[in-house]
């Protein structure tokens, strides 16, 4: 049923909708490119309910609203663009999946962890389902432009380090609910504006990117405890007072690394910039 569903929209040009197909002949599509599928449905014979799949949950209306296969040791590809709209968590990293990423469909989708695979290919940022809060897409191999500034508004966490990620990135119309923002070890260039990041970030990396210029730190927010921008070419000087600045044993205080780079972190006195 899985592979009459998947010709015929090929067929139709993707013309077959969605919410025309139950919730399992979506989910077998959604495998149909994995390898040794009975990790997941434990035959490779003959169709298994997926109430029965390993790593799936349903909810009380019988639909799925979680995927749950961290480590499954998977090969192939994830057709996510067939995922039911009824998931809301949607964990698969730590696997040997390929091929690109699209979870632009995912309507209830809250929490997506895809990191640690060989994914690669651009991901549509400005398109990411409404409710997304956490997305977990670091140690891949994706590719393109970086852009955050139509991200999903209740966001929480985005891990993004470790791919292939190019260009000039706008730090300045992030999430106000965002605590966590990892885009190291990429190849971003160019400058980067600090100065209206969201008042709840917590923990800043920026680190082993392209990134050049003198930059205004001055505007850094209160909420802000780790910040790493090593191995860039970005200069500048931030003023901390002296319990923060040697914060490394303070686990109150305030961990900035800023080691190959022209950023210098001086000793708030009087008369100094204000700062964090």
């Amino acid at each position: 049923l899985a592979r009459y569903a998947l010709a015929m929209a090929d067929e139709n040009l993707g013309r077959v909708s969605k919410s025309t197909l139950s919730q399992q002949t979506l989910m077998e599509l959604v495998i149909q490119s994995i390898e040794a599928k009975d990790k997941i449905t434990s035959s490779e014979n003959h169709a298994i309910d997926i109430g029965e799949w390993n790593g799936v949950t349903l909810n009380d209306d019988s639909e799925v609203s979680r995927i749950n296969w961290f480590r499954y040791g998977l090969r192939g590809t994830l057709h996510l663009e067939w995922l039911p709209s009824s998931v809301e968590n949607l964990w698969i990293s730590n696997n040997n999946l390929t091929g690109s990423l699209d979870i632009t469909s995912g309507d209830c989708l809250r929490d997506a962890r895809v990191n640690s695979n060989e994914l690669n290919g651009t991901i549509a940022f400005d398109s990411l389902p409404e409710g997304l809060e956490v997305f977990e897409g670091h140690n891949n191999a994706f590719t393109g432009r970086l852009n955050l500034s139509a991200l999903p508004r209740h966001m929480v966490q985005l891990t993004l380090q470790i791919n292939k990620f190019e260009g000039e990135c706008d730090l300045t119309r992030l999430p106000q609910s965002l605590t966590v923002l990892n885009i190291s070890y990429n190849k971003l260039c160019g400058e980067i504006d600090l100065r209206n990041l969201p008042h709840s970030l917590v923990n800043l990396a920026v680190h082993s990117n392209l990134f050049e210029g003198k930059t205004d730190f001055s505007h850094l927010p209160e909420s802000l405890r780790f910040f790493d921008m090593s191995d860039t070419k970005l200069s500048g000087v931030i003023y901390m007072d002296a319990s923060q600045r040697y914060s490394m044993q303070n686990l109150n205080g305030k961990s900035f690394y800023t080691a190959q780079c022209g950023v210098t972190i001086v000793e708030r006195k009087k008369g100094n910039p204000s700062d964090v």
